[in-house]
């Protein structure tokens, strides 16, 4: 699955809130993760910064932001664990939106 998609559906956020100016803290949160995994995946910071229209120091910050609410974040943690399951499953899951709780 898309790795866009996979966070959009974990923080419940469309995807152009993801690439907008938005500080509130679901949009935020996805965006650390996205660029986190961005980066850990070959892309620079900078190629990073032009697909958020953010400053590359923003991406930096971000990658700090997402070490740093891994170690004390429980939530964000779950949500990681969440989103890499979603990205290494080929096929869709089944997904209870009720109660957004993801089967795999």
């Amino acid at each position: 699955m898309d790795l866009f998609i996979a966070t959009a559906l974990v923080y419940n956020v469309d995807i152009p809130e993801i690439k907008s100016k938005s500080r509130e803290r679901p949009v935020t949160d996805a965006r650390c993760q996205i660029m986190r995994r961005m980066y850990d995946n070959g892309d620079t910071t900078v190629k990073i910064a032009k697909l958020f229209h953010c400053d590359h120091t923003a991406v930096i910050y971000n990658i700090r932001k997402y070490n740093n609410l891994m170690k004390y974040d429980a939530d964000f943690a779950r949500r990681s664990a969440m989103i890499d399951k979603l990205i290494s499953n080929k096929k869709m899951p089944y997904i209870n939106l009720d109660a957004f709780i993801i089967i795999l």
